[in-house]
């Protein structure tokens, strides 16, 4: 009886516990359906006023992260008010950063000034393209800055917001859920690292900002840039252009697919390494990059190749047959004269290795579909003589009979 007594005594204690830790949580989303409610009524004014309010309680209270989307969501709302300039914006972050000792919430806010910084130029592109370079800029004063002043704070606000790799791996994205726009592909981007690496990667791949080269820029010449993940990962990229956007998005790819070796489920894992292999072979000047990127490709569906996951690749596999297929022109190459029949080998492959369910589904009952359509096309000349015989250019698939009448 004390035994079962003391059971239910514990019970009922940690029950209290867990109901006044789930209160403020439950409290907050109240307030911010409030808010919300509230901006799609366009009461821009009412809202604010009303982050303001919880602005002051999470400081009283400490709540860093509560704290932090009161800020986001104070930015956007000022900014419709009374269209904030990027000055104010950015002092107001650069001010919570300084103010703030954790790592974790340091790489928040240099990701924040990093995307501020990018929307300004943006949105005054044509603008900052014609300014001429002051030799003396006012470096206070962020609407008098030439283009490479403004990537140079750009960049270095990405490679900071990346810096304690590490932590941001480890960091749980449950405590951080207030901050984060739910997707339907958490498994794809599980750490705060993938999703602020990612942030940087858009940035770095695009080569914008680029103004200044070197006199021998850094370019993807070594074949590992294009190898298997296993190889990728372990490969050394030496050069003395360390500002390349090229060199500096190979770091950032090797970071993330070396903390996603050992993931149990690899689908993170596969999802980085298809976009780099992709962007790898739009980029490289590697000899037979062609048959590289295959392999790359092939790697994946061969050392993960009962993981649903896999199928992603698979269909890139595909997708890139199908495509060397459309362009077979007959009498002059006929090395893809059958890759229409290696795409449906792949496919078959797929559903009958995962069944009904597996990544990319759709994509590859579409691409079967759009193959195993019947296609008929004609084309004549586009001058013919009268009472004389012209030719007809005649092509179709997937059908045995044509009938025409003329």
């Amino acid at each position: 009886m004390l035994l079962k007594r003391l059971i239910i005594g514990m019970g009922c204690l940690l029950v209290s516990v867990w109901l006044s830790a789930q209160a403020p949580a439950l409290e907050y989303n109240k307030q911010w359906k409030e808010i919300d409610s509230l901006i799609n009524l366009n009461l821009t004014k009412s809202a604010l006023a009303k982050v303001k309010q919880l602005e002051a309680q999470t400081i009283q209270t400490g709540n860093q992260i509560q704290q932090l989307k009161t800020l986001v969501y104070q930015l956007k709302l000022e900014d419709k008010v009374s269209e904030t300039d990027i000055n104010q914006r950015v002092k107001t972050l650069e001010t919570k950063l300084a103010s703030n000792k954790d790592s974790i919430f340091q790489s928040i806010y240099h990701l924040m000034i990093a995307k501020e910084l990018r929307n300004y130029f943006n949105r005054n592109r044509s603008k900052i393209y014609g300014r001429t370079a002051s030799k003396e800029p006012n470096k206070k004063d962020i609407q008098t800055w030439a283009i490479t002043d403004l990537f140079t704070k750009i960049q270095t606000a990405y490679l900071f917001s990346i810096q304690p790799s590490n932590k941001l791996i480890q960091t749980n994205l449950n405590e951080l859920e207030p901050l984060i726009q739910k997707g339907n592909a958490r498994e794809l981007r599980p750490t705060l690292f993938d999703l602020i690496a990612h942030e940087a990667l858009d940035f770095f791949k695009s080569q914008e900002g680029r103004i200044n080269q070197p006199l021998e820029p850094y370019s993807i010449q070594d074949p590992k840039a294009l190898g298997n993940y296993e190889v990728f990962s372990k490969a050394k990229f030496s050069t003395t252009d360390s500002n390349s956007h090229y060199w500096i998005s190979l770091r950032i790819f090797q970071q993330l697919i070396h903390a996603h070796l050992i993931d149990k489920e690899p689908s993170a894992l596969v999802d980085v390494d298809l976009e780099r292999i992709n962007w790898v072979y739009q980029n490289c000047n590697i000899a037979q990059k062609e048959s590289a990127q295959l392999e790359a490709i092939q790697f994946i569906t061969t050392h993960l190749a009962d993981v649903p996951v896999a199928a992603k690749a698979w269909y890139v596999l595909a997708l890139k047959y199908a495509e060397e297929a459309a362009s077979y022109l007959p009498n002059y190459d006929s090395s893809k004269r059958w890759k229409y029949l290696a795409t449906m080998k792949i496919i078959d492959t797929v559903e009958s290795k995962f069944g009904k369910e597996y990544p990319t589904k759709f994509e590859i009952a579409s691409l079967k579909k759009s193959i195993l359509s019947v296609s008929i096309n004609t084309q004549t000349e586009r001058v013919n003589i009268p009472e004389k015989p012209f030719r007809v250019l005649l092509q179709f698939r997937n059908t045995n009979k044509l009938y025409f009448r003329i």
